[in-house]
Order: C-alpha cells, then sequence, then structure tokens
C-alpha cells in the first residue's frame, strides 16, 4: 500500500508539518493579540470564566501552585462555550468587557476555521489507509460533542527557567500545533533524543496523542514532546494555540486511573510494520 507522506512522517519522525489553507493560516496568526490582551486581563475577571464543577477542563485554567507544576496559564474554548457562559451566568460579564468580548468573538470564527480544516485534512489523511479509516468520521463526531477544542496557552516561567512544560504526550486524539510565538517545542525521536519542532507562519505541526495510538492500533504512537526556554528570546514568556482532536468511540487516556503521562518514563514501544 502506497501511504501519504504525512501518514509516513508521523509514522517515521513522530510528527508531521502540514500546509494550512492562507485564510485560516491569517485567522490563526490574527488570534494572538487578542489572546495576549486577555492574558494582560486583572487575574479576578480571568478567573471569573473558571467554570469548575463537571465543567472544569473547559474555560480558563491557571496552572504553576503545585510544586513542579508547568507555569502557565490557558484558556479551552469547544463547540458548546457560549452554552457553558450560559450556564455559569456570564454573558452579562463577557458584554460589560470588550476586551473579552472580541476574545470571545473571534474564537467563535477561528474555531469554525480550524476545525473544519481539522475534518478536511483528516479526511485526505485517511483516504485508502486501513489503520485509520475512523479517523474522519471520529474527528467530525469529536468536535460535535465538544470533546474537541482550541487550546490558548501561555506560559510563565521563571527568567532562569530551562523547561517550560515537562516531557509528556497527549491524553487526547491528535494535536495541530497552529501557533508558537518562538521556538523550544521538542519531539523525543525513536533514539531517545530530543529534537527541534519549527516555528512555522503557513504550515502547522500534527502528532499523535494516546487517541490516534488507540485508533491505528499502535502503528501511531503518542509522540512525546516538551517545551524548553528559548534562549534567544528577548521575554521568557511563551504564546501557542494548539487544537486537541478527540475520537468518542476511542477509549481516552483517564489520569485518575491509568496514572499521569509526565511521570511515566519516557520510551515507546516496539515500532509495527506497515
Amino acid at each position: 500500500m502506497r501511504y501519504s507522506r504525512e501518514f509516513t512522517d508521523l509514522y517515521n519522525n513522530l510528527f508531521a508539518i502540514i500546509s494550512y489553507p492562507q485564510d485560516v493560516a491569517q485567522q490563526v496568526a490574527a488570534a494572538h493579540p487578542l489572546w495576549k490582551e486577555f492574558c494582560e486581563l486583572p487575574q479576578e475577571i480571568k478567573d471569573s470564566f473558571v467554570f469548575g464543577g463537571d465543567d472544569w477542563n473547559f474555560g480558563y485554567i491557571k496552572k504553576g501552585s503545585k510544586e513542579n507544576e508547568d507555569q502557565k496559564e490557558y484558556y479551552h474554548f469547544s463547540a458548546h462555550h457560549k452554552e457553558l457562559l450560559k450556564k455559569h451566568g456570564l454573558l452579562e460579564a463577557v458584554e460589560d468587557n470588550p476586551t473579552v468580548k472580541r476574545f470571545f468573538s473571534y474564537c467563535e470564527e477561528l474555531f469554525g476555521a480550524v476545525t473544519g480544516f481539522a475534518i478536511e485534512y483528516n479526511k485526505i489523511l485517511a483516504q485508502d489507509n486501513e489503520h485509520i479509516a475512523m479517523l474522519p468520521e471520529q474527528t467530525k463526531k469529536g468536535f460535535e460533542r465538544s470533546q474537541g477544542v482550541i487550546r490558548f496557552l501561555h506560559y510563565t516561567p521563571h527568567p532562569d527557567a530551562e523547561i517550560l512544560a515537562d516531557p509528556h504526550f497527549d491524553r487526547g486524539g491528535m494535536t495541530f500545533h497552529l501557533y508558537e510565538s518562538q521556538e523550544g517545542l521538542q519531539f523525543l525521536n525513536w533514539d531517545g533524543v530530543w529534537t527541534d519542532a519549527p516555528v512555522l507562519t503557513d504550515e502547522t505541526v500534527l502528532f499523535s496523542g494516546i487517541g490516534l495510538e488507540r485508533l491505528s492500533q499502535d502503528v501511531l504512537q503518542r509522540t512525546w514532546h516538551r517545551v524548553v526556554a528559548d534562549k534567544h528570546a528577548t521575554s521568557p514568556e511563551r504564546y501557542s494555540i494548539v487544537l486537541f482532536c478527540d475520537f468518542p468511540d476511542v477509549p481516552a487516556r483517564n489520569r485518575f486511573v491509568d496514572g499521569i503521562a509526565r511521570l511515566e518514563p519516557q520510551e515507546y514501544k516496539p515500532k509495527k510494520g506497515l
């Protein structure tokens, strides 16, 4: 069987570089300043969008209060974001804050663009490929059920920090790294060596989470990755935008049952033949 370049890159290199439609690339780039404005809001305003309860994994999340925890804040935006705002009584708060309103309004447009891109791209990736034949259907279903999210990330490390995000793999299906403000993303290769990911403007980096590993029956393995400080950057702060695709009919990793990814040995299973 003949496989696409992107599929063989995922198989051989554990990540693939793929081209954006130009309009999507421009929309992603324009999201960064709006996210930066949101991050500069007073902490009490940002904390009002911590949903909690059953919705704890959506909205605004801040990390770094626990020992050895990555110093970062992020926002998870999904298809049911408006419903969450209404459920938690936040519609009026959005209207009262122009910065928040601008960011959320733009997120709605961006979500439609990048999820549409991911669904169409995964149709091509899975074409005539028995290993991941279910990928397009699962990708579409995941976004419809709000299991797929855009994550807007802001790392706020100490100035002398060397590691911004500890080595880990993603618990979801697959990850598109849509935007990076600076270098620092690294992947662990088959030889156990950390390799730099490129910082791109009109292309995106794609890699596997636990869901794609299970969907492909271990042919495409979860990709170990980390974020290190860019020594050439003028500021230790780092912004990125990623798209998580989850697959509803593929068992997701549960950190409470399966353990925490970043505490596991950083290694791959023996490579399966195609």
